[in-house]
Order: structure tokens, then C-alpha cells, then sequence
């Protein structure tokens, strides 16, 4: 499930160094918010998987199931037959509610502050795969109860969702031991630094960091704490906690 890849198929040489920090902008993003979205994404096994979907653009809601009823943010569009990726944010011809597009443009917003070319290209070249990148870095950065991805045939709409049951889930989840299961399978399945991933998904869950050295990583919540160790190339030797 290692999805980082090139966002941008270009065949001159002069664009290999702008791809290269393309994906460096992309995979820190994922340090960034990509526990926190990685770790509800968990949550949803079972519960929304397989299920048929339907979309109430003017309610906007997306409903699983028939019964399963979320409020969403559109994040964009991936067309299957010319492989490109619309954000919602760029999409003129549809005439969306302002409503359901107002994290993409916040996403736009914060391309454009941090100079991200992800975030305020407004159509590019892209894979399936990275349709769960954007979900999950949009998912963590909005603190939504999870992404998803809905295939209609000729493509796919990506939206971030809401619902308060989906939410008590989360929270009964929420627990010291959980961050430990879910730290292994972040690295496993993420092409990212281990070390700033880790850190970051700790501060996402409100963990205090006491020690830090670049080598060894302490945090604090409450009377729990998790260590975690690195070598030289920042990756993960030893966890406790």
C-alpha cells in the first residue's frame, strides 16, 4: 500500500528536479497529517467498506448503505480515461454548492502560502493511488472522521466526511495502546521519514514530547508515555510505551 509517487508524468530531463521536490512536498505532507487520517482510516474496516454509496449534493451528504448518512467536503475528481486529477476548488463546469468545496479551497489557500504545487495546480496528470494520498493528508489535516474514495464508472470523487457515530468510534478507540499498534503500520505502509511521522501523529494526539534528541523521542499524556528510538537515518529501532 505504498502509494508515493510521481504526481506529474513529464518526459524532459529539466523537469526531473521539480518532480523530485514535488514528491518531497507531498511525503512531508503525509508526515504531517498522515497518522492521524491513517489511524481513523483503521476504524472504518467494517464499516463503510462495500457498501453502496449515494450522493445528496444538495443536502450535502454523502449515505452509506442507504442508512449511513455523512455530511462531506469534495476535495476533487480523478477522470479514469485521461488519468488527470480535477480539484473541486477548479471544477467550473459542474456548479458545485460553496458549501461542499470550502476545504478544497482552503487546500488551495495553503498550497499557495507554502508554495505547494499539489494544493494549486488546478488540473494535472496523477494515478488512482494517489487519490488516497490527497484523502489522507486532507482526512488528518481537517481532523475528519475518515476519507473516501467513490468510483461512479468513468471516474472517481474524493471527499473527507463527517458523522457522529463514526466519531464515537474514534473515540472509543482513542487509547495509550492504540498509538503504539498503529506507529508500525504507519512506517510499513508509508514511504516516509520514520521520525518526523512519528512525531508529528504524537502531537496530533495531544502527547507532550519531553525529550528529544533526533536519536530518542519521549512523549507525555497524562500517566501514559511511549519512546521511541532511531538510527542515524531516522528510522525506527525500538519502540515502548
Amino acid at each position: 500500500m505504498k502509494f508515493l509517487k510521481e504526481l506529474f508524468s513529464k518526459s524532459k530531463k529539466h523537469d526531473q528536479t521539480e518532480q523530485h521536490q514535488e514528491k518531497q512536498s507531498f511525503q512531508s505532507l503525509i508526515e504531517q497529517y498522515g497518522g492521524l487520517g491513517f489511524e481513523k482510516q483503521i476504524d472504518l474496516d467494517g464499516v463503510i467498506d462495500d457498501k453502496p454509496w449515494e450522493i445528496d449534493m444538495d443536502a450535502q451528504q454523502i449515505v452509506f448503505g442507504g442508512d449511513l448518512y455523512c455530511s462531506f467536503q469534495l476535495l476533487g475528481t480523478f477522470s479514469h480515461s485521461t488519468a488527470t486529477w480535477l480539484w473541486a476548488w477548479g471544477n467550473e463546469q459542474s456548479d458545485l454548492p460553496q458549501g461542499v468545496i470550502q476545504q478544497s479551497l482552503e487546500l488551495k489557500k495553503y498550497g499557495e502560502e507554502h508554495n505547494i504545487d499539489l494544493f494549486k495546480i488546478r488540473k494535472f496528470e496523477s494515478s488512482e493511488a494517489n487519490l488516497h494520498l490527497i484523502g489522507l493528508i486532507a482526512s488528518g489535516m481537517f481532523d475528519s472522521s475518515g476519507y473516501y474514495v467513490a468510483d461512479y464508472g468513468q471516474g472517481a470523487l474524493v471527499l473527507i466526511f463527517n458523522n457522529e457515530n463514526i466519531n464515537q468510534i474514534h473515540q472509543e478507540n482513542n487509547t495509550h495502546h492504540r498509538i503504539a499498534s498503529v506507529i508500525p503500520q504507519l512506517i510499513a505502509n508509508y514511504e516516509v521519514n520514520h521520525y518526523a511521522a512519528i512525531k508529528h501523529y504524537l502531537l496530533a494526539k495531544d502527547y507532550q514530547i519531553t525529550f528529544d534528541d533526533g536519536l530518542k523521542l519521549v512523549a507525555i499524556k497524562g500517566e501514559n508515555q511511549i519512546s521511541a528510538k532511531f538510527d542515524n537515518s531516522s528510522r525506527l529501532i525500538g519502540l515502548e510505551g
